[in-house]
């Protein structure tokens, strides 16, 4: 459930990417039109903590519902955010495992809708 109406403070400059799919709602934090995908509510139960390790800093900002994939922005020294990591939170040594990394907040964004398609069954 949505338990906030404004954008989430990450404490650095998020790209205008995220930006836009908060502003006009076509991602949100529950029943996300871009299913399987949906924003993760700093605010609420379900953001993961940023996590540190050999990709450097990454601070989740959405999630696939399906797979417990969680996409992270990879922030660096100067606080810019300077890629998005594709994770798997949960495995069973513990930490998480890298799925995809991608150079920009657009490619990742490319990524969902292949999601999609492939929820949907439209995947050849």
């Amino acid at each position: 459930m949505e338990t906030v109406n404004r954008m989430p403070d990450f404490g650095f400059k998020v790209p205008r990417g995220y930006v836009w799919l908060f502003e006009s709602g076509v991602m949100r934090y529950a029943d996300s039109p871009l299913k399987p995908w949906h924003l993760l509510d700093r605010g609420g139960g379900n953001f993961t903590p940023p996590r540190q390790g050999p990709q450097g800093r990454l601070v989740s900002f959405a999630r696939r519902g399906d797979t417990d994939d969680v996409a992270c922005f990879r922030v660096n020294a100067e606080d810019e955010v300077d890629s998005v990591v594709l994770i798997h939170g949960w495995v069973p040594t513990g930490g998480h495992e890298v799925v995809a990394t991608y150079d920009s907040f657009w490619e990742w964004l490319k990524s969902v809708i292949d999601d999609i398609a492939e929820v949907v069954g439209d995947v050849e």
